[in-house]
């Protein structure tokens, strides 16, 4: 409905974009700097409707209406107005206005509105409208006549003004909402963080703090916290530094506040100047001044914004410790590192051990090379130390080892954080052996080896006086003994680590060349018979024979091989059900369960390692049964959930094996997909003949009942112990009752004579 349009607005710029879109539209547009000007268009003739802003110097929007409505009753007058103040409805009602465009308003809004508004005007022109409303509006009485059909019309849409305005609020309060949960989850960020940073502050041997920017303290270490006098970090948390921390010049004067390393950081966000903050005097707490190098570093927020600062205090005495040819730790400084590590001692199973690394023949070297070439030797074994303590078969055991030279060609390493003392053995030998081997010195190839002494505590009271000398007492006994070799203060832990290194080498050589083999043992309804069978593996070892899993799956557990072991396990049982669905008499409606390691369930493609062993043998997922042990899916149930509710849904069965004996709550029952409760063995041995043991048994299948869960019963080696499981109403049993584990081509057997075949 193509019109020409007049523009009333004082501003250039939004006159010009008013113009410009409208004639997009397809409308002519003329348009008036001011009132005065647009009255000379109207009177001109030929315009079919008006657009005024309010607020123009002259001759405001109010006022050009009225005379444009003199001059001409029936032209629409649309109003531009922010309607901040509801009277503005009524001047533009009295002033003769058709309507108001709210600012800011939207093209399309402003497109529907001259719409509405031209043919409006036309159904009034051909009288199509009717003929008279009386109207109260704030206390004032209108009437609306076919010439003031304009005024329903602002009604209309100063309404539609209103439900938009209602729009805008709610997509502001949504916006409002999503602010707050964002700055919630920042504010869960910043606060983990500051745990973390609390966490690795309270293991660093430097003075060293955080500080935000008013200089309140929120984190500090062992070490500031012992240099202050305080019994600990979280004394120190939500104090001013400057408070604890006195600093001073070299000539004792006090710093002013911008002066401070910290305080200049701040204000320039870059670390302070190493120079300035050279010659700083720091009070201990034993009321000693002593001179300390002081380092800055910002905090930032995630977005860029420093929010606070690492403040760290060397003490200059202590720098001076440190070995200048290997750029380690001297001996004093190692035994500091050593005392704080025993100091932290906090959990009843901790360990920290000492490992002193010394050089194999080191006299007749020395001799042989000179000084130069053998310090160069020296420098050289302090890089293969440093790279050998970022192995991860180092950090897997260790939290945080650090390393120092005792000189003499003595290296020695704190291990905090050690399980037991065998891993620290571990631990020794693999730094040795990475630092032995060929060096190029100069225009000489050397080969040497060296020896590991290691002694550890689990005591806090322990000092460095002890560790460090049986340490290293232990090394120099290795080389008396030939050398190229870890000896220890307690001869046990060295025996027992080299068992182990021997077990697992053993172990990860069976499963590389096949030597475990798969089992298979009938699970029984105790109503129709044979429902399926469950997998085992078992270890024909060459040299000692058959090898019972208690004998290798703890090893396997501890040394991760149970991973490629039941992966081997899962893909060797799939492929035999398959075999036997399909082979064996009535063998089509057979199903497997299959043993699984939480260290399996953790692996983050552990669902697509089902699915491709279940496709490469064609076996269906519905005759396939994972079994967790209840102290697995204890420790891995939120991890857990997810994968093992992705395998239930492909028709994965999931039991619970040995149930009763870890601590799986009713919840974690409810919660994971578990179809399958399996009593333990220990429980239905003594079910005939120990109330405890019958009153679990019963307890346990009654709970699985409750929780519409089928039960199997393991170890049942009477029939008798059937029967009362039966009764109770137990679905399953596996056991000798049946048949012992058999290897596959005795279960076939077992099968056609079971079934009379």
């Amino acid at each position: 409905m193509p019109g020409k349009l007049l523009i009333a607005e004082d501003s250039r710029t939004q006159r010009e974009v008013l113009r410009a879109h409208l004639e997009d539209v397809g409308y002519e547009v003329v348009a008036a700097a001011d009132g005065e000007e647009a009255i000379e268009h109207i009177r001109r003739g030929g315009v079919d409707m008006l657009i005024s802003d309010i607020v123009m110097p002259g001759m405001n929007g109010y006022e050009l209406c009225r005379q444009a409505k003199q001059h001409d009753h029936r032209l629409p007058v649309v109003l531009l107005t922010s309607m901040t103040d509801p009277l503005d409805v009524v001047h533009g009602l009295q002033a003769g206005a058709d309507n108001f465009l709210r600012k800011p308003y939207s093209f399309s809004h402003l497109n529907s509105r001259v719409e509405m508004m031209l043919h409006n005007r036309n159904l009034r022109d051909s009288g199509q409208t009717q003929m008279g409303l009386e109207l109260f509006f704030l206390n004032q009485r209108f009437m609306i006549t076919a010439e003031r059909q304009q005024i329903l019309d602002l009604l209309v849409s100063s309404f539609e003004d209103l439900v938009i305005s209602n729009q805008q609020l709610r997509q502001q309060e949504a916006e409002l909402a999503a602010a707050r949960d964002e700055l919630a989850q920042q504010l869960s960020e910043v606060h983990a963080q500051r745990e973390r940073l609390a966490t690795v502050l309270a293991s660093v041997p430097q003075v060293m703090g955080v500080i935000d920017l008013d200089g309140v303290v929120t984190a500090a270490s062992h070490a500031l916290a012992r240099f202050v006098g305080a019994q600990g970090p979280a004394e120190l948390q939500g104090r001013q530094l400057r408070e604890i921390l006195r600093l001073r010049h070299h000539t004792g004067e006090e710093f002013a506040r911008e002066e401070r390393p910290g305080f200049m950081t701040m204000r320039t966000g870059e670390p302070a100047d190493i120079g300035r903050a050279f010659d700083v005097l720091a009070d201990r707490a034993d009321g000693k001044s002593v001179p300390v190098l002081m380092q800055t570093a910002p905090v930032r927020d995630r977005a860029g914004r420093t929010s606070g600062v690492v403040v760290i205090a060397h003490e200059l005495e202590a720098l001076s410790l440190h070995d200048p040819l290997t750029h380690l730790p001297g001996h004093t400084a190692f035994a500091q590192r050593v005392d704080t590590a025993v100091e932290a001692l906090t959990e009843t199973n901790a360990v920290v051990g000492v490992v002193v690394v010394v050089l194999d023949r080191s006299s007749d070297l020395s001799d042989s090379l000179g000084k130069g070439r053998m310090d160069r030797l020296i420098a050289s074994l302090a890089d293969r130390l440093r790279e050998a303590l970022e192995l991860p078969v180092v950090r897997q055991h260790v939290d945080g080892p650090s390393a120092g030279y005792l000189g003499g060609g003595e290296f020695a390493v704190v291990l905090p954080g050690l399980g037991d003392e065998a891993h620290g053995v571990l631990a020794a030998d693999v730094l040795r052996r990475h630092m032995a081997g060929t060096y190029r010195i100069d225009d000489l190839d050397l080969t040497v080896t060296l020896t590991a002494g290691f002694s550890a505590t689990a005591a806090a009271g322990t000092r460095s006086e002890e560790l460090v000398p049986a340490a290293a007492a232990a090394a120099h006994l290795g080389t008396r003994w030939g050398g190229d070799r870890v000896e220890s203060s307690s001869p046990g832990a060295v025996e027992g680590a080299a068992d182990r290194l021997r077990a697992e080498a053993d172990l990860r050589r069976g499963i590389e060349q096949g030597e475990l083999q798969v089992y298979y043992q009938p699970i029984m309804s105790l109503e129709n018979g044979l429902a399926g069978v469950e997998a085992l593996v078992r270890w024909q070892h060459p040299e000692r024979g058959f090898q019972s899993p208690a004998d290798f799956i703890p090893l396997a557990e501890e040394s991760g091989l149970v991973v490629p072991l039941g992966w081997e396990v899962l893909r060797k049982a799939c492929e035999q059900m398959a075999r036997w669905r399909r082979d064996l008499p009535g063998g089509g409606a057979l199903t497997v369960s299959v043993n699984l390691s939480p260290r399996q369930l953790v692996q983050g493609d552990f669902v697509e390692r089902v699915e491709a062993a279940l496709a490469a043998s064609g076996l269906s997922p519905h005759a396939l049964s994972l079994e967790i042990t209840e102290a697995g899916v204890v420790q891995d149930a939120e991890a857990a959930t997810a994968q093992l509710h992705r395998l239930r849904a492909m028709g994965v069965g999931i039991a619970v094996d040995d149930f009763g004996t870890g601590y799986s709550s009713l919840l974690q029952l409810r919660t994971l997909p578990v179809d399958t409760l399996k009593v333990d063995r220990q429980f239905v041995d003594g079910l005939m003949t120990d109330p405890d043991d019958a009153t679990i048994v019963s307890a346990s299948v009654s709970l699985a009942l409750a929780l519409r869960l089928r039960v199997v019963a393991e170890g049942v080696e009477s029939a008798e112990q059937a029967e009362e499981l039966r009764r109770l109403g137990c679905d399953f049993g596996q056991g000798f009752l049946w048949s012992r584990p058999l290897p596959p081509g005795e279960f076939e057997q077992w099968w056609l004579t079971a079934r009379g075949s």
